[in-house]
């Protein structure tokens, strides 16, 4: 297991109040695979990202990264967040190679090569002298996934990347995503409360209660073969898998 979670609990407090988000969270995610956690908004799925990327320690329990207890962010672990996170004042060039130098040393004799692959393999190496401005949505988040794996990290985390994304530009990107992490072997973990999306992308679905303090409550294998297109999601299987997850998914009016 190259990320493994074990009865973590996390807990937010002010001067005035605590709020339980998890309890006892436990789930294990292996190298190479692709792990879809989907639950209502406000159940946890972000604070589960940030315990997984550093950003944040848990009250009580674990969380343990490639053999070694998780006490900071580190460029082999990497987050896509739902909102725009480019360097407005650097060229879509500029971005993707900031991401390569700030990263390990051993990236930087292939700096303008990788550059060119992961521009190209995202469709943007026609608008590399473009600032993010200059982009669409679309665009920008394309930006967004090749910084992230342009520096061949262990994990990637996303915060449900597609969330402000149109539908038809949303399958694009998750078409890049998928050809993407299966080139690369990359291992992801990802946030969602598209139940499609979850299926779609993942290997493994993890189904979040609702808050107060939520947990796993719901494992479900995606045994869908690989590569997928998007004409997968008319498939019965496909569609039977969507409604078995819906009908245990947990709902949640928080906004």
């Amino acid at each position: 297991m190259i990320l493994n979670l074990m009865n973590v609990s996390k807990s937010y407090k002010s001067n005035t109040n605590s709020v339980d988000v998890l309890e006892d969270l436990t789930f294990e995610v292996s190298a190479g695979e692709t792990v879809a956690i989907l639950g209502p908004s406000g159940c946890g799925k972000t604070t589960t990202l940030n315990l997984a990327a550093g950003f944040i320690r848990p009250d009580n329990g674990r969380v343990v990264f490639n053999g070694q207890e998780v006490g900071a962010p580190g460029p082999d672990r990497v987050m896509i967040f739902q909102e725009d996170a480019v360097l407005p004042w650097l060229t879509v060039e500029a971005n993707v190679r900031y991401a390569i130098n700030t990263s390990k040393k051993l990236f930087r004799k292939q700096s303008e090569s990788l550059v060119n692959e992961f521009l190209e393999l995202v469709g943007l190496k026609d608008r590399r002298n473009s600032f993010p401005k200059e982009l669409s949505g679309g665009m920008r988040k394309r930006l967004e996934i090749a910084r992230a794996f342009v520096i061949a990290p262990k994990l990637v985390l996303a915060d449900e990347p597609f969330a402000k994304i149109d539908a038809i530009t949303k399958e694009r990107l998750q078409e890049r995503l998928l050809s993407l992490s299966q080139k690369l072997d990359t291992t992801m973990l990802f946030a969602t409360h598209d139940i499609e999306e979850a299926v779609y992308l993942s290997d493994r679905v993890l189904i979040m209660s609702s808050p107060p303090k939520a947990t796993i409550i719901r494992e479900t294998e995606i045994s869908l073969l690989r590569p997928r297109r998007p004409e997968l999601k008319v498939d019965e299987e496909f569609q039977r898998i969507v409604s078995d997850l819906k009908h245990h998914l947990p709902t949640l009016e928080t906004g």
